[in-house]
């Protein structure tokens, strides 16, 4: 019989090479069904990607919710520093 093909759409927006693969990396980690598409143009030399952003998230709509969790959690800024453990001293007693 036929199989069921679900369509895939956009889900987000992406901002630039790193993020793409860190999410190209968690999906396959995750075995979740997504496309993405760069948006460089070789004959504009990437003009379009500071008007559109670098590329585009697509998977199944089923999947939006979980992959703009993802996506949220990439997009999460790192501490400059590790936080630091406070010292014997600094402990109340």
């Amino acid at each position: 019989m036929g199989r069921s093909v679900e369509a895939f759409v956009q889900i987000a927006v992406l901002e630039n090479t790193f993020e793409a693969q860190l999410l190209a990396a968690v999906c396959e980690e995750r075995q979740l069904p997504c496309r993405i598409r760069s948006f460089h143009d070789t004959a504009y030399n990437g003009l379009f990607q500071f008007q559109k952003g670098w590329g585009e998230l697509r998977a199944p709509e089923r999947f939006r919710a979980e992959l703009l969790q993802i996506l949220e959690s990439i997009r999460q800024p790192w501490p400059a520093t590790p936080p630091r453990r406070p010292t014997s001293r600094e402990v109340a007693p």
